[in-house]
């Protein structure tokens, strides 16, 4: 508590004060212990403002700051009260859309560069809320790992991704199989039953494991622990592959390690070794020449249009 100011500036100077006393490490029986601190700062800036209300102000400040990362601080605005409001709410909701069955998949098509032929579909989940159109998976996929609701809503997305892709390898009898990817989240591999919802999902709808590839991001394949190896085993165990990943579309690093994977697989199945040659040899002045292009499509099933691009870079 600051007494006799009503300038926000003076509780950033404290909040700074405090982080940088906070950098300095603890020592507990001979270790050194370092703590992070979120901050959030509310002042009495309307009159008619209760102390409860302006400590109120100051927590929803802190959540806020929670929400940037590790060790920040926010200084309290009105419309974070809107967004706290609002994240309760979809909270709530979530949890009803997944006992009422609200939940869809939709599948973005990942197109062979060379030869245009699709080789696998990206499975992803969108939520038709029965009162917002608005809310997309970047809103409620964070609200669900937060809430311990992602390994529920993960086990549904693998089910339906698996018995999608058996669905569609026999209608289309007559071509090559292609795979089914599924992002898996840093919540979602920590649950313990992760590796038993694959086996199920692959179980239950008699897709070849080989057909299945798990996307999961840099951050959780780097956790270089016993638990984290042992799971990848598991995983792999089942045939099932597996590819790290950022975000769509967060770096052009991503583009490469993914479309490398997927080519370096393909590449061993390959007949003619000078097409899988060609094909990687593509990516990098791809990647270079339309930067801009391939941050425009990353993500979106556009990406069938990058292929007469490729044509020319290919002459």
């Amino acid at each position: 508590m600051i007494e006799d100011t009503t300038n926000t500036e003076s509780g950033i100077l404290v909040a700074e004060r405090i982080r940088e006393v906070l950098r300095t490490p603890f020592s507990i029986d001979g270790k050194q212990v370092f703590v992070g601190v979120s901050i959030g700062i509310a002042t009495n800036s309307a009159a008619n403002e209760t102390p409860e209300e302006i400590l109120r102000n100051a927590d929803v400040a802190m959540y806020m700051a929670k929400n940037q990362g590790k060790n920040q601080y926010a200084v309290f605005e009105s419309s974070m009260h809107d967004a706290v409001l609002r994240r309760a709410g979809l909270e709530t909701d979530l949890r009803n859309g997944l006992r009422n069955d609200e939940f869809r998949m939709v599948y973005q098509p990942i197109i062979d560069l060379v030869t245009g032929r699709i080789t696998a579909m990206e499975a992803l989940v969108r939520w038709d809320h029965p009162a917002r159109l608005d809310v997309g998976p970047e809103e409620f996929i964070p609200i669900a790992e937060e809430c311990n609701l992602m390994p529920q809503l993960g086990r549904w997305i693998l089910s339906a991704a698996c018995t999608q892709a058996a669905s569609w390898q026999d209608e289309f009898r007559s071509t090559t199989p292609f795979d089914i990817t599924v992002n898996i989240s840093g919540r979602q591999f920590l649950d313990d039953d992760l590796v038993e919802s694959v086996r199920s999902a692959l179980t239950s709808s008699g897709l070849d494991p080989r057909n299945l590839i798990l996307e999961i991001t840099e951050g959780t394949m780097l956790r270089n622990t016993d638990a984290t190896i042992n799971k990848l085993k598991e995983l792999r165990s089942l045939g099932a592959n597996m590819i790290q990943s950022e975000r769509w579309g967060t770096s052009i690093a991503q583009v490469l390690r993914v479309y490398s994977e997927a080519l370096r697989r393909k590449r061993r199945q390959a007949a003619e070794k000078k097409a899988a040659v060609a094909a990687t040899k593509m990516i990098f002045p791809l990647a270079l020449f339309i930067l801009p292009a391939l941050f425009a499509v990353i993500g979106g099933p556009a990406v069938v249009g990058l292929a007469p691009v490729i044509d020319v870079f290919g002459k």
